[in-house]
């Protein structure tokens, strides 16, 4: 196939509506699954490439942003029940570089830095219930690591200020 057109399965469903290329899809397009959209937005030899919409089963919104062969890459949003769960940068898929997570009720609950999904770098880590600041400091996959301040989130007071190794407190620190 070459040029726009609409492609329809064996049950004569609409399929994908858009633009082809040698058969694949190519340029703007639109898949679908039923009469509910999967995706919307660019294709490039028959991949998600570029900015594009994806969508779960009953229609809803999971992702919104840049692509790349298919997978998250570059600036995205990740929802869920379409309500945003995170903001920010993917590299092959997953959350990596620069972020904000937020609960299922849209509290910030991080914002920092991430490396292949998990929290890692610079970042501040939020109590889920309250959105009051929890860590301050540096993370290295998910776990406290290296200078970094805890707070009680409840009384609203500094902890700990100082050195973490695996999540715990080590080396120079004020308690």
């Amino acid at each position: 196939y070459e040029g726009e057109g609409k492609l329809y399965g064996d049950d004569n469903k609409l399929q994908y509506r858009g633009q082809f290329d040698a058969g694949k899809y190519e340029g703007k397009g639109t898949l679908y699954s039923g009469k509910k959209k999967r995706y919307s937005g660019e294709f490039s030899s028959g991949k998600y490439e570029g900015s594009g919409i994806l969508y779960d089963e009953g229609g809803k919104k999971i992702y919104e942003g840049e692509f790349v062969a298919g997978k998250y890459e570059g600036k995205g949003k990740e929802y869920y029940l379409g309500k945003m769960l995170y903001e920010g940068e993917y590299q092959e898929g997953k959350r990596s570089g620069s972020g904000k997570e937020y609960s299922e009720n849209g509290i910030l609950i991080y914002d920092g830095e991430f490396q292949e999904g998990k929290y890692d770098g610079s970042g501040k880590i939020f109590n889920e219930e309250s959105g009051t600041l929890l860590y301050d400091g540096e993370l290295y996959q998910g776990m406290y690591e290296g200078s970094g301040k805890l707070y009680d989130t409840d009384k609203k007071v500094l902890l700990y200020d100082g050195e973490f190794h695996q999540g715990v407190y080590e080396g120079e620190g004020k308690l």
